[in-house]
């Protein structure tokens, strides 16, 4: 439906672009009767608000407005109309309408060629066709045609069908005039409703389920999306939990001095590690643009991944130590690891999670390297000192 409804859309724009340009590149125009221009080649083009034609003999016709009529036309090749209500009636013989608009009523072509025809409400009556493709929301198709295509949310057909057809719909009816000399294949949400008398034998049903739709689906789909929900959790919290283990046995010391530090000044604690989450990455991509600044980017950008990754595990192990300062330090990190990857896994509040844990391991990390810097930096010797040095040689 889709497919059709984007092909359709395509050519018909494509026809209609394609008048306007014939009719500014028309050089010998002229106004007959109707209002419509003429040029030389025997097309006729007319743009207006009410564009309407009657009585008119032409090649082609390209016509758009508001409301469009074609009535009583001999137009020995194609029609091309967009319009908010077009409405064709009474052509002894065309090539082909390319027809788009809100409400499309084609009435009485005879020995017509190919009918493209979009619209939100589409009517065909009294007409015989080699093929019809139609989409819209509701398609009424009383005429004869070699072939039909039609889809949308109700179609109708009641003529005669002499080649293959194919209707796609959430509702298809099928009148009792219908004759159908080839196959008609309809594809619904339901049962087509057909006429007593009509030929079942030419009729092809393809029930279409939209998914989600049916109740059992719709019960399996949710039980797997709970179920992959679950495993994902599972997953997420065994492999935290082992990263926590490594955290908790080898660099205990650190979780509790991170908590330490915390409570320590909390307000500091904070906006340090709230300044290194937000500009390290900023910091990062300025080295880029160096040629020496590129290793040290890529070595700030590995630690500041690595950091960010074990940010929930370093989190559970350091900030239970307070809240369940009893407990084991291993099964208190596998609790806090468990509430931590749960409430992250929460719509619209989860990322919250690992943005505060973020927080939290630069806060310490960024601490500690002050610390460490501190520690291996010369210090200026005093004047006492010096003078103390100067005595003893």
């Amino acid at each position: 439906m889709k497919k059709l409804f984007s092909v359709l859309t395509v050519v018909i724009l494509i026809m209609l672009c394609c008048s306007s340009a014939a009719m500014a590149q028309s050089t010998q125009v002229s106004q007959e009767g109707s209002g419509a221009n003429h040029d030389t080649a025997g097309n006729v083009f007319k743009m207006d608000s009410s564009a309407e034609i009657q009585g008119e003999k032409c090649r082609d016709a390209f016509l758009m407005g508001k409301d469009v009529i074609v009535k009583n036309c001999d137009v020995s090749g194609n029609l091309f109309a967009g319009a908010q209500n077009l409405k064709i009636d009474t052509i002894p013989m065309i090539a082909d309408i390319f027809g788009m608009g809100q409400n499309v009523e084609i009435a009485n072509v005879k020995d017509g060629g190919n009918a493209f025809l979009m619209g939100d409400t589409i009517t065909v009556k009294g007409s015989n066709f080699g093929s019809i493709l139609t989409t819209g929301s509701v398609s009424d198709i009383n005429a004869d045609c070699s072939a039909l295509t039609a889809s949308g949310n109700v179609v109708a057909f009641n003529g005669k069908l002499n080649g293959d057809g194919a209707i796609e719909a959430s509702k298809v009816i099928i009148g009792q005039d219908t004759v159908i000399n080839g196959k008609l294949m309809i594809r619904s949400e339901n049962e087509p409703e057909i006429a007593a008398g009509v030929n079942k034998d030419k009729i092809s049903y393809e029930k279409v389920i939209t998914k989600g739709e049916d109740p059992a689906e719709r019960q399996a789909a949710q039980a797997q999306a709970v179920t992959n929900a679950i495993m994902r959790g599972l997953f997420w919290i065994v492999a935290v939990f082992l990263i926590g283990l490594v955290i908790t046995l080898v660099f205990r010391k650190n979780a509790e001095e991170a908590i330490d530090m915390f409570m320590a000044n909390k307000g500091r604690y904070i906006l340090i590690g709230l300044l290194v989450w937000i500009c390290a990455p900023i910091v990062i991509m300025a080295l880029c643009f160096t040629l020496i600044g590129m290793p040290l980017a890529v070595l700030l950008l590995l630690a500041y991944l690595f950091f960010t990754c074990i940010g929930v595990a370093f989190t559970a192990s350091s900030v239970t130590r307070l809240i369940l300062p009893k407990l084991h330090p291993v099964l208190s990190m596998l609790i806090g690891v468990a509430v931590l990857v749960i409430v992250g896994m929460l719509p619209y509040i989860g990322w919250i999670v690992g943005v505060a844990c973020s927080i939290y391991v630069f806060g310490y990390v960024s601490q500690k390297f002050a610390e460490w810097f501190k520690e291996f930096k010369p210090q200026k010797k005093q004047p006492e000192q010096i003078k103390q040095e100067s005595q003893e040689q």
